[in-house]
C-alpha cells in the first residue's frame, strides 16, 4: 500500500490574513500505512484566530514526529493509537484554552483531523471543518457542529462548537475501512462551499488537484480563505511520497 501526501492553504483573493493551517504526512514500516491529516481553521469573528490555528498545526507536527519515533506498525493494537490521538486532542485543546485564559486573547479555530492505520480510519472532528473520502463519489464522513438561525440578512448558519471554548473537549468520532483507490481530503468550509464532484476527477497528481481546484473556487467567488490536505491510497508496496 501507497499514500501519497498533499497540501496547500491559500489566504484567497478577499482575506488580507490566512487563518488557516494545515498539517499532512505519513510513514510505512514493512508495507504497513500510518498516515494523519488535519486542518484548522482559525474563528473569523474573535482576533487572531491564525494564533489557534498555527498553535494547533504545530502542535499536530510535534505530535506525528514524537509518534514515529517509537510506533511499530507491525505490532501496534490501532486502539492505542486511536487512544493516543483523543488524548492529544484534549491536549490541544487545553493549550488554546489556557491562551484565552491567561494571555487574555479571544481565539479558537475549528479541527478536522484523520489518523489512517492500514485499512482503517479514525477522525476526530471540532466545529465545522470537514473530512471527505473520494471512491467514484464524494462522500462527506463529518457533520458540522452549527445551528441554522433566521436573521435580518436571511438564514444564517452559526458555529456552536470549536478548539478552546469550554476547558473540557467537545468533540464527535468517527471510523471506517480505508480500501485502495480511496482519495481522502481535510479542508476548511472555504474549499468545500463551491466544491463540485467533477472537479477531483481526472488529476494527474493529488497536488495538481488541489492546484486546479483552489483556483476554480477564487473563480466561482470564494471569500474566505482556502485550504486542504489530500491522502491517495494505492496498493503499490512503496515508500510513502511526499509532495
Amino acid at each position: 500500500m501507497k499514500v501519497i501526501c498533499a497540501y496547500d492553504s491559500d489566504k484567497g483573493n478577499y482575506r488580507k490574513v490566512n487563518q488557516d493551517a494545515v498539517f499532512v504526512n505519513a510513514m510505512n514500516q514493512k508495507n504497513h500505512v500510518f498516515a494523519v491529516g488535519a486542518v484548522f481553521d482559525g474563528i473569523g469573528g474573535m482576533e487572531h484566530g491564525e494564533i489557534a490555528s498555527g498553535t494547533l498545526a504545530a502542535e499536530m507536527r510535534h505530535w506525528f514526529s514524537e509518534v514515529c519515533s517509537w510506533i511499530n506498525l507491525n505490532t501496534i493494537e490501532k486502539e492505542i493509537i486511536f487512544s493516543h490521538f483523543r488524548d492529544f486532542a484534549e491536549y490541544s485543546n487545553d493549550k488554546i484554552w489556557q491562551i484565552r485564559q491567561k494571555q487574555k486573547i479571544n481565539t479558537g479555530s475549528t479541527m478536522a483531523a484523520i489518523i489512517i492505520l492500514d485499512d482503517e480510519y479514525y477522525i476526530i472532528q471540532v466545529g465545522d471543518s470537514r473530512v471527505y473520502k473520494f471512491h467514484q463519489h464524494l462522500q462527506c464522513l463529518t457533520i458540522d457542529d452549527i445551528v441554522i438561525k433566521e436573521t435580518e440578512q436571511g438564514v444564517k448558519n452559526f458555529l456552536t462548537n470549536y478548539m478552546g471554548k469550554q476547558e473540557e473537549l467537545d468533540f464527535s468520532e468517527y471510523r471506517g475501512i480505508v480500501e485502495a483507490g480511496d482519495l481522502f481530503f481535510v479542508c476548511s468550509d472555504g474549499f468545500y462551499h463551491f466544491l463540485m464532484e467533477t472537479d477531483l476527477q481526472g488529476f494527474s497528481t493529488v497536488q495538481s488537484c488541489i492546484s486546479q481546484v483552489i483556483e476554480k473556487l477564487k473563480q466561482r467567488g470564494e471569500k474566505d480563505n482556502i485550504s486542504v490536505g489530500m491522502m491517495q491510497i494505492s496498493e503499490e508496496k512503496r515508500t510513502f511520497t511526499k509532495h
